[in-house]
């Protein structure tokens, strides 16, 4: 009989652990398939051939690079053509997911023949830039080569370039401290000439500069350049910390102030009636040109003084559209500040790029451009009820650090969907000039973008 039970027993207790490991084989196999289902799209899809594929699939995070969170998601991108969408897939030009209707496709490269880009400006269909280390200033229109301004040897290389009006004046400042003013022909659009240079040699003016030469300091550079919203005046920064005020009709120097004591003046930016200096020094200074000036003395007063504590290397100042009395500063720290009227001094602090912010750019509708050391452009989109800035794209076409950025309306939709879509040309040290389309609509609403 004890032996019958020992035999029953032992054979409940064997089909017990059958059941249990059955049970543990199959909760394993679960689980193995629940962790399968939830590894990212990137670590279980299959490899493809993209040029045979309808749509790419990009993969974009949805948090920054240093971020913790390693969830991933996916979009399709679709467009007018695939292949350019599928440049930007292979090229790894997207690090974040697209916002609702943002669209991008691929860029255009310009290789320079002498140095890097130093200086652009752009307005409607136009794009002026200047290369380091080289006499020429080109012209672009609507995607292509159009003109080339060349000045003399003698005079230094170029550092900023503004333009009074779409068709109007060209302003370029040196290295050597002279502002030269270029007109096209009146025959000819794609030929320029040389009317007039603000810094004329005086008498005054040779034996300062004959003095500090004999000192052996040379003249202060330009570093900057902005035209007045009146576009009466010019302000040039200058790499010792001045801030002159030129008026544009005589050519005269109507203004000097020491703005930034010692310190380079990076940037410039305009509003209405105001001037705004960012510089090396840490410092964001608003000067306000004071009433009943005349044109031949002109003063300015300091209205508002900011301290993001870092050196400041760029500035843009809204003075249409939704972005209307905004301030965005970049700075060495890699940050970029934005400061409204009602904030005082508490800025929105955006934060993304791993090197200094170099450049910015600042259109009329949502987006606004920063470019870094890090060698990326990042697309930031503004909600325009809370005044917040939430980044959209991250443009890595580049393989240095990037100068300096440029933005203008798409002139080829201006007529069909103004505002909404975007051109942006970018300048880095890897010695390239890209042209970029950025839409903050669906991409069929424009033809496509092609040369």
């Amino acid at each position: 009989m004890e032996n019958d039970k020992k035999g029953k027993a032992d054979s409940i207790s064997d089909s017990l652990k059958r059941i249990i490991r059955r049970s543990l084989r199959d909760s394993i196999g679960v689980m193995g398939r629940q962790t399968k289902s939830k590894l990212p799209d990137y670590l279980i899809q299959e490899e493809g051939n993209c040029a045979q594929a309808d749509k790419v699939r990009v993969l974009a995070s949805s948090r920054p690079r240093n971020a913790t969170s390693s969830t991933y998601q996916e979009r399709t991108l679709t467009g007018a053509s695939t292949s350019n969408a599928r440049t930007c897939a292979d090229a790894g030009f997207i690090d974040y997911q697209l916002s609702r209707g943002a669209t991008l496709i691929a860029p255009v490269t310009y290789n320079c023949r002498f140095r890097h880009i130093s200086s652009m400006a752009s307005s409607f269909n136009r794009v002026l830039f200047s290369e380091y280390n080289s006499n020429q200033v080109q012209e672009w229109r609507s995607g292509k080569p159009f003109a080339c301004i060349e000045y003399s040897e003698s005079m230094g290389i170029v550092n900023a370039i503004v333009m009074q009006d779409p068709q109007a004046r060209i302003f370029c400042g040196h290295n050597d401290g002279l502002i030269t003013v270029w007109e096209s022909d009146i025959t000819r659009q794609d030929v320029y000439k040389h009317v007039a240079t603000l810094l004329k040699p005086t008498l005054t003016n040779l034996l300062k500069n004959k003095v500090l030469l004999q000192r052996g300091t040379p003249a202060p550079a330009v570093s900057c350049l902005c035209i007045s919203d009146d576009r009466n005046f010019i302000y040039s920064g200058l790499v010792d910390g001045t801030l002159q005020t030129w008026l544009i009709q005589s050519g005269k120097l109507v203004n000097t102030m020491c703005a930034h004591k010692g310190a380079v003046i990076n940037a410039l930016a305009m509003g209405s009636g105001i001037v705004i200096s960012g510089s090396n020094d840490g410092t964001i200074k608003v000067w306000e040109r004071e009433p009943h000036c005349t044109k031949r003395k002109v003063r300015h007063s300091l209205k508002r003084l900011y301290f993001p504590k870092v050196a400041v290397n760029a500035v843009v100042y809204g003075i249409e559209g939704s972005s209307m009395g905004l301030l965005y500063a970049g700075s060495s720290d890699g940050l970029v500040r934005c400061w409204k009227k009602s904030d005082n001094y508490m800025p929105e602090v955006m934060r993304y790029h791993q090197g200094a912010v170099s450049c910015l750019a600042l259109t009329s509708g949502q987006f606004v451009f920063s470019g870094s050391t890090d060698t990326t452009i990042c697309v930031w989109q503004r909600d325009n009820k809370a005044v917040s800035h939430t980044i959209v794209i991250v443009l890595k076409g580049h393989l240095g650090p990037v100068r300096c950025l440029a933005v203008q309306e798409d002139w080829e939709c201006v007529s069909r969907v103004a505002g909404d879509r975007w051109v942006l040309y970018s300048g880095a040290l890897d010695r390239t000039l890209k042209i970029w389309r950025v839409s903050e609509q669906l991409p069929e609403l424009c033809r496509s973008f092609s040369y």
